[in-house]
């Protein structure tokens, strides 16, 4: 039988197709970082992780001392069929470490699941479907330039929009709502993050009005820690008030319900919930809870782990308000066949062979080595 061999860690640079501004910052490359895991038969299974600082404040230098400290101990000579187990060694010991939880999560999972022959989503219990819908992204508080995003992304198919918003003053944004959905079919589903950007006030102000302007979901209007504001503005009719910066993982989702402070929805990330299974932790979660999951990546991730939440999105039972998985906001990849979007879609013929579904391509990745 197998064993782990060797851990190797990249960390790259991805350029986005745009940039991407919010209420705090404007981001035109991502940093993140491309785990390799390998066995005694020269099987690889390859992970993904972001130096993402809205969530972690890993950098270059803790991925080289955790690998050595952390995963080397915790993985090196398992068998296949033992690395599932040895994750929760890695959890319980990095902890906070969410992205090189979550990159370990990924390569663990893409190698088992390869060693035997299966695509990650017979892993996780099968296809719920085989298509996804993932939203068209706009990160562009300049008016004009965001209708023109709009208009582009309805030529191009997409079934939804998400729009960051988050300025000093909120009348700007209701502004800018209203000049892009006016681009937008009536059918066409428009979601807002406004990334803790508002007051309370603010935020009541916008969500009050959010269902005549015809917007859907509103991410994370409040600061993370105002779990009672956000819980109560997720009663508003007709519109789902999510938690992202707020809820990383299954606990925290756990937690507000027993503070009396459940949110209306969740953004579920990879990185934040630190892997694949914590994922699928917070999904079962958040159905016990009655909570709206929205399964969600971030502009920058590459088509590694785009295609683990692809197969998290294809295999769970219920997507109520579809998937924010991204790769096509990547100028740039490291895969031999990139996941494509058609029609606004992902879909399972995307996926191929075992594991994950893509192929790495060494040569790419070191052209975005840094």
């Amino acid at each position: 039988m197998p064993k782990l061999v060797k851990i190797e860690a990249v960390p790259i640079r991805v350029s986005l197709t745009k940039p991407v501004t919010t209420s705090n910052k404007t981001t035109e490359t991502a940093r993140a970082f491309l785990l390799k895991l390998t066995d005694s038969d020269g099987l690889a299974g390859w992970g993904e992780g972001s130096f993402n600082q809205t969530f972690t404040d890993e950098s270059e230098a803790s991925l080289a001392a955790d690998l050595v400290a952390v995963l080397e101990p915790a993985l090196l000579g398992r068998e296949p069929a033992e690395l599932i187990a040895g994750l929760a060694t890695v959890h319980r010991t990095l902890r906070t470490r969410i992205a090189l939880r979550c990159a370990t999560s990924i390569a663990v999972h893409d190698l088992v699941a390869r060693h035997y022959g299966i695509p990650l989503y017979v892993m996780l219990g099968g296809l719920a479907r085989r298509s996804v819908p993932t939203v068209a992204f706009i990160g562009n508080f300049d008016r004009d330039a965001a209708e023109a995003d709009a208009v582009e992304a309805v030529g191009r198919g997409f079934s939804a929009i998400k729009l960051k918003v988050g300025r000093p003053d909120v009348a700007e944004d209701l502004d800018a709502v209203r000049g892009v959905r006016s681009r937008m079919p009536a059918a066409m589903r428009l979601y807002v993050d406004a990334n803790q950007a508002w007051t309370p006030a603010q935020a009541y102000a916008f969500v009050g009005q959010a269902v005549s302007l015809g917007v859907t979901l509103v991410e994370q209007p409040v600061a993370a820690w105002d779990a009672r504001t956000l819980a109560t503005l997720g009663h508003t009719a007709g519109v789902d008030v999510a938690a992202d910066e707020s809820v990383f993982d299954a606990s925290q989702l756990l937690g507000r319900a027993l503070a009396g402070c459940t949110p209306a929805a969740v953004v579920v990330k990879l990185l934040k919930a630190g892997g694949i299974d914590g994922v699928v932790d917070v999904l079962r979660v958040a159905g016990t809870l009655g909570v709206r999951p929205f399964v969600a990546g971030m502009p920058g991730d590459t088509s590694v782990l785009s295609a683990a939440m692809l197969n998290i999105a294809l295999s769970t039972p219920s997507l109520p308000l579809g998937t924010a998985i991204t790769p096509h906001h990547s100028r740039v990849d490291v895969v031999v066949r990139p996941l494509s979007v058609v029609d606004g879609q992902l879909t399972v013929d995307g996926l191929t062979g075992s594991g994950i579904g893509v192929e790495v391509d060494e040569e790419r990745v070191a052209a975005v080595a840094c």
